[in-house]
């Protein structure tokens, strides 16, 4: 029985992974350079800090790391502040669970203040104990920001679910303990290994929201 739950904010919840698919790309562009092939998929497994060192060091960026953060921080801002939207079923997963009583926590790669302001716009940041970011305690990679939301609402891994849109992040969880949720996003494209890696798959939260007694809550 599932009494806690971990969610992803980009491309699981928020309808954020076309913006993310090419801000590295934009902001490379931005500063006169060319980027490189895939671009996007390698910073995907970074923190916000690794990835502002790779792109220094890589693009001989004469520039502090904190000052490249700020720069695509100012980039994402208006995006996440104004224009950023839910994906499909996610109100309606959220509102189940509360329903249920299930504490919920954030666990993401992104900004957590521009992650809170967006979830506050789209008035769902009420479902939410609280966020882990994988700026204080590491990328996905490791499972340590996924330790970090449960112990938000004193949760163990067996009795959590993680919701997760990514191969390797599913992996990680998974490997620690919780419960897997997976939902297809165009940030992903191996479908199928996520469909095998992962504890249930679903292409949209809709078939989460209404099926909450498949996956143990």
């Amino acid at each position: 029985m599932a009494n806690f739950a971990v969610f992803d904010a980009d491309g699981v919840l928020l309808d954020s992974s076309l913006f993310w698919n090419s801000l590295g790309e934009r902001y490379i562009i931005s500063l006169g350079k060319h980027p490189e092939n895939r671009l996007s998929e390698t910073l995907n497994e970074m923190t916000i800090s690794e990835g502002a060192e790779f792109l220094r060091k890589r693009y001989d960026i004469p520039k502090t790391s904190a000052e490249i953060i700020k720069e695509i921080n100012t980039l994402s801002e208006k995006f996440y502040l104004h224009d950023v939207q839910l994906k499909n079923g996610a109100r309606e997963l959220l509102e189940a669970l509360s329903s249920r009583g299930v504490p919920a926590v954030v666990a993401t790669a992104g900004d957590p203040i521009l992650v809170k302001a967006a979830f506050e716009r789209l008035n769902v940041w009420r479902y939410f104990n609280g966020i882990a970011d994988c700026e204080k305690f590491g990328a996905k990679t490791e499972p340590s920001v996924y330790y970090a939301a449960a112990r938000i609402v004193s949760a163990v891994p067996k009795l959590t679910v993680v919701f997760e849109d990514s191969l390797f992040a599913v992996e990680t969880a998974k490997k620690a303990g919780f419960i897997t949720a997976a939902v297809a996003d165009i940030s992903e494209k191996n479908t199928y290994k996520l469909k095998l890696a992962a504890d249930f798959f679903a292409e949209e939260l809709t078939f989460y929201s209404k099926n909450l007694d498949k996956i143990g809550f």
